[in-house]
């Protein structure tokens, strides 16, 4: 099992108005949802779940969130990607929007959601 460790936020950001330190947390990284589910058991509601951070870390810049405990679940790989199953699609939670938009399951087998609008901004 991935070991917690002690993370001291002892990092300066500049935010353009002024510099923030994150407060202190623990941090665990688990590899399975197994792993991630026995974490969140043990810890509870005092465990905050990180997957990208694109929300989460600019909150912990500036207080406005202060978590105990981190799970980044980044690394389990059955959250990643698409994959066909009993026919039905199946897309991780941390699949990204151009995993998607280039998916050959997706072109193989449900093209017809290819035709569709984008419903994300598209580089054309």
């Amino acid at each position: 099992m991935a070991r917690s460790k002690p993370c001291f936020g002892d990092g300066h950001f500049n935010l353009g108005w002024m510099p923030m330190k994150l407060a202190r947390f623990q941090y665990d990284a688990p590899n399975s949802l197994g792993e991630a589910f026995s974490i969140l058991q043990q810890l509870g509601r005092s465990a905050t779940v990180l997957a990208g951070g694109t929300d989460l870390v600019p909150m912990m810049k500036t207080r406005k969130s202060q978590p105990n405990h981190l799970i980044n679940i980044k690394g389990i790989k059955e959250l990643h990607g698409l994959k066909s199953q009993d026919g039905f699609l199946c897309i991780g939670a941390l699949t990204t929007m151009r995993q998607i938009e280039k998916s050959e399951i997706l072109s193989d087998q449900y093209p017809i959601l290819q035709k569709l609008p984008p419903v994300w901004p598209t580089s054309k």
